[in-house]
């Protein structure tokens, strides 16, 4: 039977990474290698595939040149299992390297098994130079694609130049810092770097337009259910305020009618309009934007004293915000008790039958909306075991990230999952500072506390 991980842990990304990597499949031969010139990579990838697979699988020299450079360590197991498993997750097994592709569930992974992958990754297609800084080297458009916009997330800003992504300045001290080379003489060049560049000057995140096509075309106006991010695909696409700005200065030049304006206000409105029952994050990103420029046009003597405000700086604050923060830092930074007062804002929850509100507290409200904008506001939950107390009862584990769970919501949920499993179903999450259980077993609900 296949031993293999029943989630996407750190190690299994980090085995994933290496095999995108530096890694090789043959298929009619079930054979899954790996080849590097460094024996700690090849060590620590052997490691990997006992640990995640219970097959062990040694390291060899093969002492042939390549391309002139000397021989390599070579790490091959067999096994059929692993492969249907990297299939099932979307890895093309023939895919050569131009056409590899970071696997999808690594861009749906928690921040800590994305670092794991990348971390891996770098090590086999990555260096660092004394003077350059990071430079991965990849044939495959998909991944440098796709690792730009990952590494944004990070607050990382690379550039491209022909095959190399390139990590520079202070980005290579965040690099540093959230990611890192595993290889020890990697991170050793990397700190090299950061110690002979202590004078980093701060990045610029803009981006040259290269050129404008005029013409026309479709245009679309998506919206992600219950998600309603500002940031898609690393760029901010808070659009509200800039559309009516743009609107209202075409009214006031005559380039469009009047019956045009009234159009796009009756449009605007909808989009913008407050609801009593749940939070319209246009709405809110559209105030907070108004907040940021009128607070900044019109500091107090205070701010300008202490942290050196001038007047006037509202328009270029605005666009410093939408260049350098993502969701969770524009609320966390931006989203002021004065201005939650302003729009009445608070936490509620269900209580019996009612709707009531549990807090007004503005931090916590704050705090709330962040949290929300974790994991699309999802639990992030995995299957610990299906066949608990071998009775074939199902074990669910919330992996807790400061987010408690709606208890009354959970309980129901088991309930929905009882009648597809068909055996009791259990879950681990943290209430209240504690690890609990909550379990149904077809009958009745119940809840206990575990050992800590």
């Amino acid at each position: 039977p296949l031993v293999a991980p029943t989630h996407v842990t750190a190690s299994f990304a980090e085995f994933l990474g290496f095999l995108i990597g530096d890694g090789n499949i043959h298929v009619s031969k079930n054979a899954i290698g790996y080849t590097t010139g460094d024996r700690e990579l090849a060590d620590r990838y052997a490691q990997l595939v006992l640990e995640l697979f219970a097959i062990e699988a040694l390291p060899t020299w093969d002492d042939r040149t390549v391309n002139g450079k000397g021989g390599r360590w070579r790490v091959v197991f067999y096994s059929a299992n692993v492969l249907d498993l990297l299939q099932s997750l979307g890895i093309d097994l023939r895919a050569k390297a131009r056409q590899k592709r970071i696997p999808s569930v690594i861009l749906r992974s928690p921040k800590a098994v994305v670092s794991a992958f990348l971390r891996a990754y770098f090590d086999c297609d990555g260096c660092a130079s004394i003077k350059e800084g990071v430079i991965l080297s990849t044939f495959s458009e998909d991944i440098a694609q796709a690792l730009q916009v990952l590494l944004l997330n990070y607050g990382i800003l690379t550039r491209r130049y022909g095959p190399n992504v390139r990590i520079k300045s202070m980005s290579a001290h965040v690099f540093a810092d959230e990611i890192n080379f595993g290889l020890v003489r990697k991170r050793e060049k990397l700190d090299r770097y950061l110690t002979s560049h202590r004078w980093f000057l701060n990045e610029d995140p803009t981006d040259e337009v290269v050129s404008i096509e005029h013409g026309v075309a479709d245009v679309y106006d998506i919206t992600v259910d219950h998600s309603h991010h500002y940031v898609a695909n690393g760029m901010v696409h808070h659009n509200s305020l800039w559309h009516s700005r743009i609107m209202r200065q075409l009214g006031d030049l005559g380039v469009i009618t009047d019956s045009e304006t009234i159009e796009f206000a009756q449009l605007h409105s909808g989009v913008l309009s407050p609801s009593s029952t749940s939070l319209n994050p246009y709405y809110l990103g559209f105030k907070m934007l108004e907040d940021i420029e009128r607070r900044w046009d019109n500091p107090t003597k205070e701010e300008q004293e202490k942290l050196g405000r001038k007047p006037g700086m509202g328009h270029q604050k605005i666009f410093e915000v939408r260049e350098l923060d993502n969701d969770v830092s524009f609320l966390r930074n931006y989203l002021t008790e004065d201005l939650i007062k302003d729009l009445d804002l608070y936490l509620f929850k269900k209580d019996g039958d009612e709707w009531v509100i549990s807090e007004k507290n503005w931090e916590k409200v704050r705090d709330g909306i962040v949290a929300s904008m974790t994991n699309f506001g999802y639990p992030y939950l995995v299957i610990d075991n299906g066949d608990y107390r071998g009775n074939r009862e199902l074990y669910i584990k919330h992996m807790f990230e400061g987010q408690e769970l709606d208890l009354n919501y959970a309980e129901k949920t088991l309930q929905h999952v009882y009648t597809m499993w068909g055996r009791p179903v259990h879950i681990e999450t943290v209430y209240e500072g504690k690890r609990i259980l909550l379990t149904y077993d077809g009958e009745r609900n119940s809840k206990s506390t575990l050992e800590k």
